[in-house]
């Protein structure tokens, strides 16, 4: 079936999007407001093309490389099983907004005077909220022993800065859109909404935003944006320090980071003891300044220095900066080791279907370039 999905269209159906959604959700009070429509028909007509056209306005927005793009968003809440979006069918969509609700917000009004002086009062513009289409703010969740990724855009605010930088647009105000897929089905949504483009280099990007006696975070992305995260790395010493191999081989570690810079890896294919997170890790190949071996991404906790030797941590959550190791209870992690595991075991997976799609599209190719580009903004 095709779906009406351009925004005038879609703005009309939100005159009548939140009370079906609310009479969809309460069954018992939906008498006479869809009298002769079959539940299924009602479902089509009202709810997807309204879901599709927030989707596709991100979606545009990503492939025109926008970093704002302004939105009409109604207040509502809508879910649906077996969506199609460029080709790949979905066998669940959730959507939630939070925007104009046309039964407590007051509309806007123009007045227009005609020839014979009369006033005559016109309907007026709805609000429009800005959003990053590429912000990147997701989370996991289980619900009836489901998996499911929640994607989040919240409203631009403007950032004072102060002298000589300009004032920056971040992603800090209120949620305006929620996006619920499985999680078994998230690449391929991934792809869809931020219009990914394939690349025959798989790339990791790692850049480090804070640093201090204790740790350093950072942020991590891969290169077609599916999976975006945090790091957590012993601190950035200077660059003599950050050369030295770690000799302290005993908890809490004093070592310190490796150098930025665009490292080869693979797949670390090593048997350690069991449940080791090791297990379960990617291996940096290339040569690190000053004869640094045995580097690897591999599952760990926010406290660096109780679980790191020099590798780097991947989790899920945004890490409790500069954890020191001995206030670990006290001031608490925001990631857990099966969490942290999870997600490194998230991140071996895309590397091997990247691998396998590339290798599908060249079939010559003998070795695929893999590589962790480290970069710092501290």
């Amino acid at each position: 079936m095709d779906y009406p999905t351009s925004p005038a269209l879609a703005d009309r159906y939100t005159h009548l999007l939140k009370p079906q959604w609310d009479q969809i959700h309460n069954p018992q009070s939906t008498t006479g407001l869809f009298d002769g429509m079959e539940e299924g028909a009602m479902f089509e007509t009202l709810f997807i093309p309204i879901m599709i056209d927030y989707i596709n306005q991100i979606r545009k927005g990503n492939g025109d490389k926008l970093k704002e793009i302004s939105m009409k968003i109604a207040t509502g809440l809508a879910e649906a099983t077996d969506i199609e979006l460029g080709g790949k069918l979905f066998s669940y969509l959730k959507v939630s907004t939070t925007g104009f609700n046309i039964f407590q917000d007051k509309e806007s009004t123009a007045t227009l005077t005609t020839s014979t002086g009369s006033n005559v009062t016109l309907p007026g513009e709805r609000p429009r909220y800005s959003i990053d289409p590429s912000e990147s703010s997701k989370t996991t969740y289980t619900k009836n022993n489901v998996n499911y990724v929640k994607y989040q855009f919240h409203e631009l605010q403007t950032k004072k800065n102060p002298p000589p930088y300009a004032d920056t647009k971040e992603p800090t105000g209120t949620m305006r859109i929620e996006i619920v897929v499985k999680k078994n089905e998230r690449m391929e949504f991934e792809k869809y909404l931020y219009n990914l483009k394939a690349s025959d280099t798989i790339r990791i990007y790692i850049t480090r935003t804070s640093t201090g006696i204790n740790s350093t975070v950072g942020t991590l992305k891969t290169d077609d944006g599916v999976i975006s995260g945090y790091t957590v790395e012993l601190p950035r010493g200077n660059d003599s320090e950050c050369k030295t191999p770690c000799g302290d081989n005993t908890i809490p570690y004093d070592c310190y980071c490796i150098a930025e810079g665009i490292y080869n890896f693979e797949i670390n294919t090593k048997v350690y003891k069991v449940n080791s997170p090791k297990n379960y890790s990617l291996r940096i190949t290339s040569a690190v300044p000053d004869g640094r071996s045995g580097v690897l991404v591999h599952a760990g906790r926010d406290d660096a220095k109780g679980w790191s030797m020099g590798c780097i941590l991947p989790m899920p959550n945004e890490p409790n900066k500069d954890l020191n190791y001995e206030d670990r209870f006290k001031l608490g992690r925001n990631n857990t080791i099966e969490e942290s595991l999870d997600f490194t075991k998230e991140i071996l997976d895309w590397v091997r279907l990247r691998e396998a799609e590339i290798k599908e599209r060249n079939k010559g190719i003998e070795k695929v370039v893999k590589q962790v580009i480290i970069t710092k903004t501290i």
